[in-house]
């Protein structure tokens, strides 16, 4: 989340609506977690945005979603979690808020990181929602549901839409593009006035 985009939230609405419409599940809440500076400095170099604004962009773009909220707590570490313990932290924290729900928490994610980290039979004990986007057919052959373990959503996305993507809107700045499309006006101000684009290096 690079920065967010609209992508980033959509998998959230397109997963809800597949598991309560073919399983006996209520999606009450969701969690969207910016990395952590170290992880995202160290995979986009100079490309990558402090998390102080990532973190904040999350927030403006969930402002008015109904049930997904942006959690700092990973981005807030002294250093770098991978996503099972950010996973199971919040396992912890809702189980200690509401000692009384019977709540269970999934791991949300695509199908290329489901399968480059082998979550078909999910993830400590804890469920994996994988979610597909046109191109990762070559993925979603490998991938069937196992009911309370693993779950396959079929998106429907079409191209044109599922090819939002961080790198996109990153790349659009550079270049002194329009965004609009890719991310919220919320966070396409917050970009334009707190992030100075990377212009592309001449060769």
């Amino acid at each position: 989340m690079c920065p967010v985009h609209h992508m980033h939230v959509s998998v959230f609405d397109i997963a809800k609506a597949h598991l309560e419409k073919t399983h006996p599940l209520q999606v009450v809440g969701g969690f969207l977690s910016p990395s952590h500076d170290n992880y995202v400095g160290q995979k986009l170099g100079s490309d990558s945005i402090e998390s102080i604004h990532r973190v904040e962009m999350c927030r403006l773009a969930l402002a008015s979603h109904p049930f997904v909220a942006c959690s700092s707590w990973e981005a807030e570490q002294p250093r770098f979690v991978d996503f099972p313990g950010v996973t199971i932290f919040h396992q912890r924290h809702l189980r200690e808020q509401f000692p009384d729900a019977n709540l269970e928490i999934m791991y949300l994610c695509g199908a290329d990181h489901a399968v480059r980290c082998m979550l078909m039979n999910g993830m400590r004990g804890i469920p994996v929602v994988c979610v597909s986007r046109p191109g990762s057919e070559r993925h979603m052959e490998r991938l069937q549901t196992k009911d309370g373990v693993f779950y396959v959503v079929e998106s429907g996305l079409d191209l044109a839409r599922a090819n939002a993507s961080s790198t996109e809107v990153r790349k659009r700045m550079a270049m002194g593009a329009p965004i609009d499309g890719l991310v919220g006006p919320a966070v396409a101000s917050y970009l334009h006035r707190n992030v100075p684009p990377r212009r592309p290096e001449k060769r």
